[in-house]
């Protein structure tokens, strides 16, 4: 086979390749859909509008506002705003435009709980399954990222280190009652516990 074949074979498997990703991601992905949108500038002024919605993963990077049709307008990163927020279903979920403690640039990054700490997740694409899956890190924000962030690898190690001033949650990620997949329920019963505590002393 001669060297140009070579190369045409060569680029004929590489956009295969290219098709069969860019096919399980569309078929695997969130359908896309449009969505009410609010989103505000670094400075906190407020606009609402329209936009396209695919998966969360995609809105980690950017999203595009359309109009009423869907015809595509105005495509925003994490640069140009500070924040947004849409509803699906019954659920009201929140991006806020943040450096990203792991030294992956500016992203949107979702709030997941607001209290003492606020707590953000971020979807990272798992490159090794056969299909589109996430793979989710969280991370913990008290005017300043905490370390370590909560990944998959190291879930209980992490989530000790966070939360084992509070002996009930300590007891219940040792024993595998509580990982990641509880994250939501961690992070309220330990402000419950560290209210607690507090009372406690106070009485004391």
């Amino acid at each position: 086979m001669s060297i140009s074949m070579k190369l045409v074979s060569i680029i004929l498997f590489t956009l295969l390749i290219f098709l069969v990703t860019f096919v399980t991601h569309a078929q695997d992905g969130d359908e896309s859909i449009i969505v009410e949108v609010k989103y505000w500038s670094p400075q906190g002024d407020t606009t609402s509008g329209k936009a396209i919605y695919v998966n969360q993963y995609n809105y980690q990077l950017g999203f595009t506002v359309c109009d009423s049709a869907g015809k595509p307008m105005n495509y925003y990163t994490p640069k140009d705003l500070g924040g947004f927020v849409y509803v699906t279903g019954d659920e009201k979920i929140e991006f806020n435009s943040l450096d990203n403690p792991v030294d992956m640039g500016r992203l949107f990054l979702r709030v997941v709980y607001r209290g003492r700490f606020v707590l953000y997740q971020f979807l990272e694409v798992n490159y090794s399954a056969a299909t589109l899956t996430f793979q989710t890190s969280y991370y913990l924000w008290n005017g300043k990222w905490l370390d370590p962030p909560i990944t998959q690898k190291f879930e209980k190690e992490a989530l000790l280190y966070h939360f084992s001033d509070c002996p009930e949650l300590e007891y219940k990620i040792k024993t595998g009652e509580y990982g990641l997949s509880k994250i939501r329920n961690i992070i309220t019963e330990f402000e419950g516990c560290q209210l607690t505590d507090t009372y406690e002393f106070f009485y004391e």
